[in-house]
């Protein structure tokens, strides 16, 4: 108990002065003086002028509860009546440390919020114990106290975060597709405000319990985090199979993630790491399930655009008019817009490619220009323009669509090994890319045996499924 050590220590340094020698230095008595000019005729002067100032202090510190009482919202004539029934026609200098913990256990016991807690426990920490000498019996009377009141705050703090989350998440019931900045911010900069606030609150008045405060919080915090998650993706989920879904909404949910997941990283230093674990996986589930959403209604549209693009002679405007539908312009969005458009554009091109390899380069020479290769340079171009307004900066996926004019273009199966190792390591990464690599291969037009040479030369080759048409070559025996 570090308030005790100091109060044992007032009170040992007090007891110990009163068996000290009348005079213990000649350089500090001077003349019935002390060097701080008190005027102390006789030691009994000393004591009389001690027990005065103890008086004043006294004095004041009970003046102070009952304005503290008053300040708190509490009937100063009820704590008279439940606790000691003439205790309100004595006078205040006349209290007795049992008496005014009577006081405080019945003010504890009718306030109600973490802020009159707070204040209650300051008081009684820096004024009332900083003015009042507590011997070995009234120690216990503090501990007693001090225990109650530490539960009451902790209880207070619960119920006072948890009520709050629960408002913000009420509040929550969706945004316009022209919602203004404040309503995409709003609910984890209230989030935040909310966590915050209790903490700084003891951090400033009793700091030795801010450690506590701030673990309530967070198991709040994390229940919050929970219910906005499995509440989101519902909500989500449905918005992702409606006709025309607003990816505001979705741009709104990683933003929340996003800023919630780094203030849990950074301000939970200090709590259970456990919690803050959970915390932050329940946001990445949340984000990457969102992302999730948002690019299956970029492949459906994808889908639905590419799978006639080829069999016409449109260009690309009408696909791209139909994406920049789906995103909002404005500048607070930009952050995940770009995450989002990042992604997309992935999926854009390879779903362009997927589609352009199924038609026979005879038909889009028919369709477009004998040079189906200039088509898709320039295809490539107009697209990576067009999504670089919606996202600049974005990532360069058009590269793949001129390296696919390159392999068309390419009369060298050693050349074309390296341009296929370089597409393969900028973007088709993963084992079944082989089979889209393979079938792009054939669309150019080589033979199964050049387009095993060249596959053999690329890296994961050896762990490539063999094609069926390869045993056709092989003698029975």
């Amino acid at each position: 108990m570090k308030k005790f050590s100091i109060f044992n220590r007032k009170k040992k340094i007090r007891m110990s002065e009163g068996k000290k020698p009348l005079i213990e230095n000649n350089n500090n008595i001077q003349d019935g003086h002390d060097c701080a000019g008190h005027g102390w005729e006789n030691p009994l002067a000393q004591n009389s002028f001690n027990t005065a100032e103890e008086q004043s202090m006294q004095r004041q510190q009970s003046i102070s509860l009952m304005e503290l009482v008053q300040h708190l919202g509490v009937s100063s004539e009820s704590l008279y009546n439940l606790t000691e029934p003439n205790l309100g026609q004595q006078s205040v200098i006349d209290w007795s440390n049992p008496q005014t913990f009577k006081i405080l256990h019945k003010v504890l016991q009718v306030i109600n919020s973490v802020k009159q807690c707070l204040q209650l426990m300051d008081w009684v920490q820096h004024k009332y114990l900083s003015r009042e000498v507590l011997f070995s019996s009234d120690q216990k009377l503090f501990c007693e106290w001090k225990d109650k009141a530490k539960e009451k705050l902790l209880q207070s703090v619960q119920k006072e975060i948890r009520e709050s989350l629960d408002k913000i998440l009420q509040n929550e019931t969706g945004i316009a597709a022209s919602c203004i900045e404040e309503d995409y911010i709003k609910l984890y900069v209230d989030t935040i405000q909310c966590i915050n606030a209790v903490p700084r609150e003891a951090q400033n008045l009793l700091p030795e319990l801010h450690d506590e405060v701030q673990e309530i919080c967070f198991q709040e915090f994390r229940t919050f985090v929970k219910r906005y998650s499995e509440e989101q993706y519902v909500d989500l989920k449905k918005r992702a199979e409606t006709d025309n879904p607003e990816t505001i909404h979705f741009l709104k949910t990683l933003k929340t993630c996003k800023e919630l997941r780094k203030y849990a990283q950074t301000t939970g230093t200090g709590v259970t790491p456990s919690l803050v674990k959970e915390t932050v996986e329940t946001l990445e589930n949340l984000e990457q399930s969102t992302l999730t959403f948002l690019m299956e209604i970029i492949t459906v549209i994808a889908e639905n655009h590419f799978k006639d693009f080829f069999r016409s002679d449109s260009n690309l405007n009408h696909f791209l008019d139909s994406v920049y539908n789906h995103f909002p312009t404005r500048p607070y969005v930009m952050d995940e817009q770009k995450v989002v458009v990042d992604e997309a554009y992935k999926i854009i091109a390879r779903t362009y490619l997927e589609h352009l390899i199924t038609n026979k380069q005879r038909t889009l020479k028919g369709r477009w220009t004998p040079n189906i290769g200039e088509r898709i340079h320039e295809d490539a171009n107009h697209l990576h323009k067009s999504i670089s307004l919606l996202a600049p900066g974005v990532d360069e996926w058009h590269k793949m669509l001129l390296g696919i004019e390159e392999v068309l273009d390419c009369t060298s199966i050693d050349a074309l090994k390296l341009i296929m190792g370089r597409l393969q390591q900028d973007y088709f990464t993963q084992s079944e890319d082989f089979k889209l690599l393979n079938k792009l291969l054939k669309w150019k037009g080589l033979s199964s045996g050049d387009v095993n040479e060249v596959l053999d030369a690329l890296p994961g080759s050896e762990s490539r499924p063999i094609c069926r048409s390869c045993f056709s070559c092989l003698t029975c025996w």
